[in-house]
């Protein structure tokens, strides 16, 4: 302004130039912050949108693969086929249709399942394609004990058993193995089979890609994900995932 003031004695003008330098600085910091805050929350108000259409696509899938007429039509066709030789095989075929249908139609939209309930729908829906060619396709599913009240992603391992039957095992006759085991903390999943295996430069497909895009969004930096040949050949796909425990979530 075109004057001077004096403080008189330098630690007066030291200690009152300090005060208001710390209270510009606390401010600046308090300013950064609160930007920084609002971008975190945005950001994850982001991914939050991303994992609800992430997981809407993969329900849409999952109850088409289910409820597709193509695949009702030929495991109906299977059914009459198979009941003038084989009724007690004709009705697992039924039971396990009803259960494939009961579940697309009662599934919610959660995010997370009990491995109980992942487990019994992969159950149903082998046994009814290793039903269509008795003799010619073998599924082992085990899961370690203690792990039926654990969580783990809507839908993680159905696109890993499609895909094994469409591409793996597209002759309908093979070995199909799904495994679910305590890690310490950790639960591993993994999904084997011996058919014709994949190319290195095969690119991931729809099913593999909605896998990977959910896991970077529920686990980011926390799971561990790898896709590779089998000791017998075809392909085998391991998860790693944190071991939680499922909870049922409120309903509105």
């Amino acid at each position: 302004m075109g004057s001077s003031y004096e403080f008189g004695e330098v630690w007066i003008g030291l200690v009152y130039e300090f005060q208001k330098d710390l209270i510009t600085y606390l401010s600046l910091v308090v300013a950064c912050a609160l930007i920084r805050t609002i971008r975190e929350r945005r950001r994850q108000q982001l991914d939050e949108l991303e994992l609800r259409r992430a997981l809407s696509e993969a329900r849409l899938a999952h109850l088409s693969a289910q409820i597709e007429p193509h695949f009702v039509f030929n495991t109906l066709n299977a059914i009459s086929n198979r009941i003038y030789e084989d009724v007690p095989a004709a009705d697992r075929m039924i039971v396990a249709l009803s259960d494939l249908l009961r579940a697309a139609m009662t599934a919610d939209g959660s995010e997370f399942v009990r491995v109980a309930d992942e487990t019994h729908w992969l159950r149903a829906y082998t046994a009814l394609m290793a039903e269509r060619q008795p003799g010619l396709l073998h599924v082992d599913i085990t899961v370690d004990e203690g792990l039926d009240t654990m969580r783990l992603p809507r839908l993680l391992l159905q696109p890993l058993v499609e895909n094994a039957f469409r591409h793996g095992l597209r002759n309908g006759r093979g070995r199909l193995a799904v495994s679910l085991r305590r890690d310490g903390d950790r639960l591993h999943c993994r999904v084997e089979d011996d058919g014709v295996g994949f190319a290195a430069d095969a690119q991931p497909g729809v099913g593999l890609a909605n896998v990977r895009e959910r896991l970077a969004l529920l686990y980011p930096d926390r799971h561990h994900w790898q896709i590779g040949h089998g000791a017998q050949g075809g392909t085998v796909v391991d998860i790693t995932l944190p071991l939680e425990t499922w909870t049922a979530e409120p309903t509105a």
